[in-house]
């Protein structure tokens, strides 16, 4: 990776157009409480604001395209002729976007006839001139051109994806184009650019390109040299291309010498204008900005009136020993519209284990700490869960009462187990913070709550010890109970207040309200409930497996020649590629790889393979479930009790852990042997539910294809009409092979599958496996319309 040049005089130019689409794109639809489309100023902002904290530049200049035509629409009327309109909610923004440009006090470029590209080549040689090095702010790779020793590129989507600053230089040029900075233009000219409408050289891809101006030079050398170009097709293209290579070249080489009123001492940077901003950020509801000390230093607010962010007092919380105390409490919570609750256990498994306390919450820093099962020692006097149980369970009961928890979840469980009665989960601000930003890994109050309420909580680990020295909470002192447990119901009713506004804003408070919240009731049920599994059913295929376990074993010595440790990567390697010379596959760091996808592809040529495909196979369902699952029933429910996770899949979806019980192998006879070990309680029946062939519905609809429309509407069995269509029998007359092989293309093909993975799936040849696809697609032509139509646009969009 390229180490630049960089100093406090260097110059940073931006390309605010490539800023404002990867802003758009990246972000999901957010609207003010106005109704103002804001998802392209808040992810351009937050782009900026990293660029400024990260490099602290001392020079820095913004580019933009304008919308009327540039000298390049005179030249070549189609010049961008297939760039779609913004998109809609896109539009208002680009207004929004100068603005908040201009509160970041950051000279703004933008001339008529010009691009932001001219723009950034422009103030790049006017630096150059001046002694300066220059860092260009874009993922744009026509950009390279620029690219040269005092000239770097940065692109930060890379740094994100490689978790460092990404510059570009002449040997990442090379590698992306195969030439040097100076020649990326004739490259571009030659091949063109789809997204640009530059029609470059029809036939001549940017590999070509690169091969023709490593050899003969230019562009314009290229055209003179086309006549001794020995391969035929290629010296054709490029004589009858000769015009368009031309005119292709101007459009893609960068104007450096516009009109741009602009002075490099222009672009020095003195720091935002924080009441400009402030007042643009809570206008656009960009709560979390307004606290950012990065932007307003120590004044940093979130500037809501609706949301006084008191700084957290934990001399004011009560700790809860005797009743009159309690009634005070009580009195408290009566009053409430919105309680936040935490308990406190003396162990993180929620089915297992006991309470020890519970704190509330009732406003900022009014908030109060319950013990009830701490050493005597440490709290001598504690009140009666009986008494706190019938006092807090009116309050918690009430329909009138929205009920707030962090990880709600878990203090549901906990209360239900303890006698407390079911209430309805009202709030919980990880639910809220993982609806709003799926691809964020921490959810947990300490990070929500410095995040958004600039608060560093007490830690757990501060409280009861690390590792090994961690002490049980109800060995925990009453002073330091009470700071923490109070604390974290402050910090959650504060977070749900405050994060509510962003759910409105982002239009996902019915979504959270009408679905998420009550889901998470129900999730804490199920878990509670557990599931049953059949141990003598279990026992029994574990004895049935390992029995097939060792006939494989003693089959795979047999085609080996040799006993060998069926488990080592290293022991196998060597066996199917020294000893049987069986065609070497995926180089890893250790050796050749031999993994399943590896090992299926050889059995092909060997039947070792094959067996050690089943064998691994049989190994992983008795070490994952066999000799696991028993390990984890619960002594007083006899149940197994998994959780299921509301907050961790990007896609919504819910994950089970501790164990999975949501992959347990069905495709199988092993497997299914395996799930008829979970059972109902007698008189009780265990029942699955599945949308019908649901993806295959969506694309009849998308597609409009006539015959899944027509299959769908008549109610027919979709795969076996595909069958029918695909191997030419009657409906009646498929066999259930033929309707598996169906089934697997009808869903393959929403996914990518090729002939080459359908020949895998199927054990068939390659040739066979075409054909397939072949027939599918003369039989469902709406599906390859809509599929060509789908990929083009994901091409040019």
């Amino acid at each position: 990776m390229v180490k630049p040049k960089l100093d406090d005089n260097t110059v940073y130019l931006i390309d605010g157009s490539g800023y404002i689409f990867r802003a758009f794109f990246a972000i999901r639809p957010l609207r003010s409480r106005a109704g103002v489309p804001t998802n392209a100023v808040y992810g351009f902002t937050t782009m900026l604001q990293k660029l400024l904290k990260e490099h602290s530049p001392r020079y820095v200049g913004i580019a933009f395209d304008r919308k009327e035509p540039t000298f390049r629409h005179q030249m070549y009327k189609d010049y961008k002729a297939n760039r779609p309109q913004p998109p809609e909610d896109l539009v208002p923004q680009f207004a929004l976007i100068h603005r908040v440009v201009e509160a970041f006090n950051i000279k703004l470029l933008s001339v008529s006839g010009f691009e932001a590209d001219d723009l950034i080549g422009t103030m790049c040689k006017r630096a150059h001139e001046h002694g300066r090095n220059v860092v260009v702010v874009t993922g744009d790779k026509d950009l390279m051109q620029l690219v040269d020793d005092n000239t770097y590129l940065l692109d930060e989507l890379r740094a994100e994806k490689y978790g460092q600053e990404h510059f570009i230089g002449t040997s990442e040029v090379k590698d992306e184009f195969g030439v040097l900075p100076s020649q990326v233009v004739d490259v571009l000219a030659l091949a063109g650019d789809a997204s640009d409408n530059v029609p470059g050289v029809f036939g001549i891809g940017k590999k070509t390109a690169a091969d023709l101006v490593n050899e003969y030079g230019s562009v314009e050398q290229v055209l003179e040299m086309a006549p001794l170009i020995k391969q035929k097709s290629r010296r054709e293209k490029i004589i009858e291309g000769h015009h368009s290579a031309l005119i292709s070249k101007k459009l893609v080489m960068l104007d450096n010498n516009a009109p741009v009123e602009c002075s490099i001492d222009d672009l020095k940077y003195s720091g935002v204008d924080q009441e400009k901003l402030r007042a643009l950020f809570i206008e656009l509801d960009f709560n979390r900005l307004l606290n950012d000390k990065s932007l307003f230093g120590e004044s940093a607010t979130s500037g809501q009136k609706s949301h006084d962010n008191k700084s957290v007092d934990r001399s004011r919380y009560v700790a809860v020993t005797d009743q009159s105390t309690l009634d005070a409490v009580i009195k408290n919570l009566e009053a409430a519209k919105k309680i936040a609750m935490d308990t406190e256990t003396d162990g993180l498994d929620s089915t297992t284990a006991n309470l020890v306390g519970i704190a509330v919450a009732w406003d900022k820093n009014q908030a109060a700490y319950i013990p009830i099962a701490h050493k005597s020692h440490v709290i001598p006097q504690q009140l009666d869960i009986k008494l706190v149980r019938e006092r807090l369970n009116k309050i918690i009961s009430s329909p009138n009462k929205v009920i707030v928890a962090q990880n709600a979840k878990f203090d549901h469980k906990i209360l239900l187990r303890h006698g407390f009665v079911d209430f309805i989960i009202g709030g919980d601000p990880m639910l809220q913070s993982y609806l709003l930003h799926q691809d964020q890994e921490k959810h947990n109050l300490d990070d929500l709550s410095q995040k958004y309420l600039d608060h560093k909580p007490i830690t757990f680990t501060e409280v009861c010890g690390e590792k090994n020295k961690q002490i049980s909470f109800a060995d925990v002192s009453l002073k330091a109970a009470v700071e923490y447990s109070a604390e974290d119901a402050d910090l959650a009713l504060r977070l749900e207040n405050y994060l509510h506004q962003e759910m409105v804003a982002s239009s996902l408070e019915k979504l959270y309200r009408e679905l998420e919240l009550p889901l998470e009731a129900v999730l804490s049920r199920m878990e509670l409930r557990g599931v049953k599994l059949d141990i003598r059913k279990l026992f029994e295929a574990g004895e049935e497996l390992n029995h097939r376990l060792k006939k494989l074993e003693a089959q795979a010595y047999v085609q080996a020649g040799c006993a060998f440790n069926m488990g080592s990567p290293k022991q196998v390697s060597e066996i199917l590629f020294e000893k049987l010379k069986l065609p070497l596959g995926k180089k890893t760091k250790t050796g050749y790889s031999t993994d399943s996808s590896v090992l299926e592809q050889l059995s092909i040529h060997h039947e070792l393979p094959a067996i050690l495909l089943e064998h691994r196979m049989l190994a992983k369902l008795i070490n994952t479930y066999v000799e696991t699952l028993p390990k984890l029933i619960n002594e007083n429910t006899k149940r197994i009790h998994t959780s299921y996770n509301q907050f961790v899949t990007a896609t919504g979806r819910l994950s089970s852990s501790d164990p999975n019980l949501q992959n347990i192998p069905a495709r199988t006879k092993e497997g299914r042997t395996i799930r008829e070990a979970f059972i109902a309680e007698p008189g009780y029946q265990l029942i699955s539910l599945d949308y019908s062939q649901v993806e295959l519905r969506i694309l009849a609809l998308v597609s409009q294809d006539p015959v899944l429309l027509d299959s769908f509407a008549h109610d027919q069995d979709v795969h076996s009409r595909t069958a029918s269509e695909i191997f030419d029998v009657k409906p009646e007359e498929v066999t259930k092979e033929q309707r598996n092989a169906a089934k697997t293309i009808n869903f393959g093909l929403l996914y990518g599958m090729g002939a080459h993975r359908l020949s895998m799936t199927l054990k068939i040849p390659r040739k066979e496996a075409q054909l397939y696809l072949d027939k599918y697609y003369e039989r469902y032509a709406g599906v390859f319309r809509w599929k060509q139509e789908a990929l083009k646009q994901a091409r040019e969009k």
